[in-house]
């Protein structure tokens, strides 16, 4: 196996598969990225058996050396991404592979390199197969917002591993992504052609879909979504991202929402977020808890701890319902106000002991419910 191609390109590449890369393994050979070379097409492929990121693209007749229709594969230690980022710019790389002793060259320029590849018949391959119903499809954008917008509730406590994932729920016209750590919930819906798999319930690890939100750009361009086995595959681009599925249950998270309020305010979101900001400036390490007053047509925002006091109050664009006093967590509203971009957001609560929700004005697709801190149960 011989080819050429531009430093930058190539990196770009191996960049892609570096995020499936295991940190620390039991199975040595996840180590090594798979390189498969099929005529024009070239591949790169890694795995850490939770995801796994195919990366494909085409050698043009000046690039191949050879014309062969055999398959040509090898795995080449991840050292490679370092090596081939620090050769020489504007140089293009060659990358020579000994079909007997899986020896790997590389030169750029002046600069040579030997890695010692492995045979690939043993590497998990992740299958590539065409979808077998008509795909979900979305925006590369859209599919990166709503993963940010998500994501950040999810708990880290792997002793509970259903709400350490994202669970994607499709049925028939809507989607929607819920993610929660017991103590909060965000849910953030949109409107879809009707999904034509049997399987409707998808709980992703977060992890997973960090690393993908790494990959999506903020751009217009079609992602195509689909089941395959026990996993679900996101394809854009010239990317194929693989992902396992948790199998733990997540819990009915409709039970909990409110449907109703006793009082709701409008206020405006930058400078309620610059107070909350201030606040958690004083609350306390542990319990973080910050006091909310609605008095009239006002909101008032006080903490009190070991390190000191702190009192603010702004003005409400709207009120509607009866006067509430409240202990919410400060990080939990920070959280979400970090993500809303409207000029103004939406407060219903419903007690000093229920849920309080919080959702960007006039966006009915997305809610953000919390417990207050005297609530001892978790969701």
């Amino acid at each position: 196996m011989l080819f050429f191609k531009d430093k930058e390109t190539l990196a770009n590449h191996l960049d892609i598969v570096e995020k499936a890369l295991p940190g620390k393994t039991t199975l040595p050979i996840l180590n090594n990225i798979f390189v498969e070379k099929n005529n024009d097409n070239l591949t790169f492929l890694s795995t850490n058996l939770e995801i796994g990121v195919r990366s494909s693209m085409k050698l043009d007749n000046e690039e191949e050396s050879k014309k062969e229709s055999s398959k040509e594969q090898v795995l080449i230690p991840a050292k490679i991404i370092p090596i081939v980022k620090h050769l020489p710019s504007n140089e293009k790389v060659e990358i020579n592979i000994d079909k007997d002793s899986y020896s790997v060259g590389i030169k750029g320029g002046e600069s040579q390199f030997y890695l010692k590849g492995i045979n690939a018949e043993e590497y998990p391959v992740f299958k590539e197969e065409e979808p077998s119903k008509k795909p979900l499809i979305l925006k590369e954008k859209e599919l990166k917002e709503t993963i940010r917008r998500t994501i950040f509730a999810t708990s880290s406590d792997e002793g509970r591993p259903a709400f350490t994932g994202v669970l994607v729920l499709m049925e028939n016209n809507s989607l929607s992504f819920i993610a929660s750590d017991t103590y909060r919930l965000v849910m953030q819906s949109m409107e879809i052609e009707k999904w034509e798999y049997e399987e409707e319930k998808f709980l992703i690890p977060a992890r997973s879909l960090r690393e993908l939100m790494k990959l999506l750009r903020d751009s217009d361009d079609e992602v195509y979504i689909y089941p395959l086995e026990k996993q679900l595959v996101f394809s854009f681009n010239h990317i194929f991202f693989y992902t396992r599925l948790l199998e733990d249950n997540f819990p009915d998270f409709r039970k909990v929402i409110p449907a109703s309020c006793v009082t709701k305010a409008i206020v405006d979101k930058e400078k309620f977020e610059e107070i909350i900001r201030r606040a958690s400036l004083l609350s306390d390490n542990i319990s973080k808890v910050v006091k909310l007053q609605l008095k009239e047509n006002v909101i008032y925002v006080s903490v009190s701890s070991e390190i000191g006091k702190m009192e603010e109050n702004i003005t409400l664009e709207e009120k509607e319902g009866e006067e509430i006093d409240i202990l919410l967590n400060v990080r939990f509203l920070m959280d979400v106000l970090k993500i809303v971009e409207t000029q103004n957001i939406e407060i219903k609560f419903n007690g000093r002991e229920a849920p309080t929700i919080l959702r960007p004005e006039k966006e009915e697709d997305f809610i953000y419910l919390v417990l207050p801190i005297k609530v001892e149960q978790p969701l």
